[in-house]
């Protein structure tokens, strides 16, 4: 062994690199009542007082002796920064990005590799740890962090030592731990927006074998944004939780560790910000409801005649052609949000609706630590449950034009809608339309392994990972009572319909098992080399359906489309635009001989994946005696890793694949982490750099299209640059700089931009149907033609029926001999040189601090914190309308305190100059307009925080 290098030795439970380590640790030797450690032992804490521990290689290390690229917040740096929760914590890891998301919670990129594929079996690459267990959803980024000992962020692939799932990287959430020590602490903030936070723990010792510690938190805060309808302020937070821990200790060699936690929300959080469009004044059937290529931050809301709530409702003749120019619901070419008033502020909007936000999660973990000898056997077991529901205006505008008043059975004087076959929207005179997302989910872990503490060259770690996973009753539902309308008028004789639209996954289910492990060989006494491997299989099985305007009173027919077909023919739109081809007419194609409809709730369908790998690591780490360093550690990984692929949410009309492909990433990346300056009076100096290129084959990509998620997979190459800097300037003043340069390129691969189908090819025009499906159509006087040989290279095309499919009176006639014909839905672009999502180019974190001593022992700590970001896409496609500007912001807070920490009073101010920045966006189906989501940074919030330490 080297004698310059800390050698490995066991204390307590945990092997470390130095003696001095367990002074530092919540470890056997600190969380139980131990002998004194030897004078040695104490000189040596007191030359390493400074040094961070981490787990992060499942062994307890210094985090300057971890060869990863990894970045460490403990519970000290975490207060001192006040950072809070996750969207504060990317501001200070290189290469990191967090936002909210559409359908689920939130979006969480390193290194521009996330979340990139919709859908209940779509993966994160980042593997979110809670006290060593893997979770497979979890509201613990959406949620206030309280009683943390510390936080870990690692980058890059780390497959062969944790869970599943890792390509991005790892995020450790590791609570305090009870102790053998009566301790307790009590904080209490107030602030901006009518903020009142309580943060505390009590850790009690039971006996001398067992501890307690409770710990907890609440927030209640007035929302963000002020809804000028209905004067309420909402984007609002009620929250609270709750901690149980227990360290048991039943003998010398044994440490358990069990914790209970509880998670409760009830508030009017907005999962989304704003919408913005630029309106599209073309009629129908050319108008897409917002322009394509306009900027992201154009606020809007679609013209109604390019939205299906709004067509349907103004193409029903109600009089059935006994009424001059007809009888409708809304005027016919007419759009329904003309004249709405939509704020420009984006702290502002005006809903007819205000959201809602129902979240609640329980987790259960327990934690097994027993040596023996030179073994040491670790076991982590997990159980969660989450249900979550969110509700929120889908539209986020109250329509001018009003519904035609005194139709009987439809509307009253007034013109509001009655539309009993969706009561949610029923009973307003305008177009209304509400959205609401929901699951819940279960899952089981469990995490085994095995190390080594020989004395010889050779260690090893192996373990066995186990997960089970059911999410049950996800859905994603569009109601409006513009469709409610169309069903209930079309649909009178059939039995009462389904007047909304429904992405419904009833049943999801994962089991998936791993085999991992590593080989540690001293080459010499300061050099290392590590080996790593990993074998995976996993199983995903969906049950799973797509609605609109379906009717519960008739058969389905086994392979036949669901796709409504209403009674009316809307052929005379069309034509009046030249467009005479049935094919386009969507709802208006009916069964030519009988003119019945048939449009049945289709049965869940019900599919499953299969996929399994073998990937691996390796590694070189060597100590350096260098001359302008204290002590210089540099490292070189090669890896391997691994993410499986999906199951494709359903489609009403099956038109694309099940399945989407596994992602394989092979990884380079050489690093160093440098200490200089350990002598001086003011502190030593950390740098840590590292370089990383990856090679990505089948990266999973989205786009939204035919009112489903498409998942696809596409190649891709990924470089950069991270720097993290701890440096004192002189005594009290200290300087963390951390800096981020990233380079994405997808290598191969077209695809369709729904945004925008036509790709600026003036030989194609976007013409949509009346079931709000946009298509190309050769422009006339082009020359431009289509055929079937087209699709699948110049263009993507979709498969549908030119007459109804079946009918009540005659299934026999149903199935396979039913007329189909190729439709051409846009020209695939190439996505070669595009830039990933969610990938800024540069990042930048400037912090200082500066403590200031005063009388009576007293200290001041002062800090501000600089953070700016560069512009990055949203999507794959890079276009104008998929740029996000780069943003900045800037945090201060002081914090006064007295000589023994007992008490302390912080005064803060987050995002200085109270910029709204916009931190991720989401483009929407055609049917609905192509509208953006927009999301956004926190606004400026000041506050006190007291806090209290017995």
């Amino acid at each position: 062994m080297n004698e310059n290098r800390p050698s490995l030795r066991l204390v307590g439970l945990h092997y470390v690199r130095r003696a001095s380590i367990c002074t530092a640790l919540l470890c056997a030797g600190a969380a139980w009542a131990q002998p004194a450690p030897d004078a040695a032992e104490t000189q040596a804490a007191t030359e390493h007082v400074e040094e961070l521990i981490v787990t992060a290689t499942k062994q307890t290390t210094y985090l300057q002796n971890t060869p990863l690229a990894l970045s460490l917040f403990d519970a000290q740096r975490l207060e001192a920064g006040r950072i809070d929760q996750a969207l504060e914590l990317q501001q200070s890891v290189p290469n990191m990005l967090f936002s909210n998301e559409q359908f689920a919670l939130s979006q969480l990129s390193i290194r521009g590799i996330g979340r990139n594929a919709v859908g209940v079996s779509a993966d994160s690459g980042t593997a979110i740890h809670y006290d060593g267990a893997y979770l497979q959803y979890s509201t613990l980024l959406e949620s206030e962090f309280y009683d943390l000992e510390r936080i870990e962020v690692l980058r890059g692939p780390q497959g062969t030592l944790y869970g599943r799932n890792t390509t991005a990287g790892v995020i450790n959430l590791l609570p305090a731990r009870a102790q053998q020590a009566l301790d307790a602490e009590i904080d209490i903030g107030l602030g901006t927006f009518d903020s009142r936070s309580l943060r505390g723990h009590l850790n009690v010792p039971v006996t001398e074998t067992l501890a307690m510690r409770v710990a907890g938190m609440s927030l209640n805060q007035d929302g963000y944004t002020r809804n000028e309808r209905t004067n309420n302020r909402i984007d609002d937070r009620d929250l609270w939780s709750a901690r149980l821990s227990l360290a048991w200790r039943p003998g010398d060699r044994t440490e358990i560790h069990l914790s209970a936690q509880r998670y409760h929300e009830d508030s009017a959080r907005m999962r989304t910000n704003k919408q913005a469009c630029v309106r599209d004044e073309r009629d129908f059937p050319f108008n897409q409801g917002c322009l394509p290529g306009q900027p992201v931050d154009a606020v809007g809301v679609p013209n109604s005649q390019g939205t299906l709530s709004g067509l349907l409702p103004s193409l029903v003749d109600l009089s059935g052609g006994a009424v001059p120019g007809g009888l409708h619901l809304l005027s016919p070419g007419v759009d329904a949000f003309e004249d709405s008033h939509v704020p420009r502020d984006l702290r502002r909007v005006y809903a007819d609706y205000d959201p809602q936000f129902a979240v609640e999660e329980d987790l259960l973990v327990a934690n097994l630590q027993h040596q023996q000898g030179t073994l040491t056997y670790e076991a982590v077991a997990s159980w969660q449950r989450i249900d979550y529901r969110a509700s929120t205006d889908f539209d986020w505008a109250v329509p001018t034009l009003r519904s035609t008043p005194d139709i009987p059975g439809l509307t009253d004087s007034t013109g509001r809608l009655s539309t009993p076959q969706d009561p949610t929207v029923s009973g307003f005179p305008f177009l209304r339309q509400t959205e609401t997302s929901a699951y819940q989910g279960d899952t089981l872990s469990l995490e085994t392994r095995l190390r080594s503490s020989y004395d010889g060259p050779l260690n090893f770690l192996a373990g066995l990972f186990l997960l089970d996973h059911e999410t049950r009753d996800t859905h994603y539902d569009v109601h409006s009572n513009g469709l409610a309308f169309a069903a209930m008028t079309d649909f009178a004789d059939d039995g009462a319909p389904i007047g909304f639209f429904r992405s419904d996954a009833r049943s999801y289910e994962l089991d998936t098992w791993a085999l991992f492990g590593e080989l540690y060989y001293d080459l010499r006494s300061d050099r290392r080399l590590t080996l790593g491997l990993r074998y995976s299989e996993e199983r995903k099985r969906l049950e799973d359906r797509q609605t609109l305007l379906n009717t519960p009173g008739l058969p389905e027919v086994p392979g036949v489309s669901n796709r409504p077909f209403l009674t009316h023919t809307y052929e005379t739109p069309f034509s009046a635009f030249g467009v005479t081809d049935p094919r386009f007419h969507g709802f208006g194609t009916t069964d030519a001989a009988t003119g019945e409809v048939n449009n049945p709730v289709p049965s869940y369908n019900r599919r499953s994946g299969d996929w399994s790998a073998m990937t691996g690591r390796v590694g070189l780490e060597q100590d350096l005696d260098l001359a302008w360093t204290d002590q210089t550690l540099i490292y070189g990984l090669l890896s391997r890793s691994y993410k499986s692929g999906g199951l494709n949410p359903a489609s009403e009309t099956g038109a694309f694949s099940d399945t989407f492909e596994p992602e394989f990433i092979n990884a380079v990346e050489f690093g160093s982490r440098n200490r200089l300056g350990a002598d001086r009076d003011a502190g030593a100096t950390e740098l840590n750099l590292a370089w990383f290129f990856y090679d990505y084959e089948d990266l999973q990509v989205t786009r939204i299209i035919d009112r489903t998620s498409v998942n696809e997979n596409v190649d891709a190459r990924i470089q950069g640059l991270e720097l993290e800097l701890d440096m004192p300037l002189f005594a009290g003043l200290r300087l963390d700089l951390t800096g981020a340069w990233l380079d994405t390129r997808i290598r191969s691969g077209r695809s369709l931009d729904p945004a925008n189908p036509t790709a600026g090819d003036p030989g194609w025009t976007l013409v949509k149907n009346t079931s709000g499906d946009a298509f190309v159509i050769p422009t006339p006087g082009s020359g431009q033609t289509f055929d079937d040989a087209q699709c699948g290279t110049t263009l993507s095309c979709a498969t549908v029926f030119t007459v109804n499919p079946t009918s009540p009176s005659d299934p026999a006639a149903a199935g396979a001999d039913t007329p189909t014909v190729q439709v051409p839905v846009g020209l695939n672009q190439s996505l070669s040189g595009n830039e990933l999502p969610n990938a800024p180019r540069y990042s930048i974190n400037l912090g200082l601090s500066w403590q200031l001593a005063l009388p009576a022992g007293h200290r001041l700590l002062s800090r501000v914190d600089y953070y700016q970001q560069d512009a990055f896409y949203y999507r794959i496609y890079n276009s104008r309308q998929d740029r996000i500007d780069g943003w900045d912001r800037i945090n201060l807070n002081v914090t006064l305190s007295d000589r023994d920490d007992q008490w302390s009073v912080q005064a803060f101010v987050k995002n200085l100059a109270n910029k709204n920045h916009i931190t991720g966006a989401f483009l929407a189906d055609a049917t609905v307009g192509n509208y953006t989501n927009l999301f956004l940074l926190d606004p400026r919030t000041m506050g006190l925080r007291l806090k209290y330490r017995l």
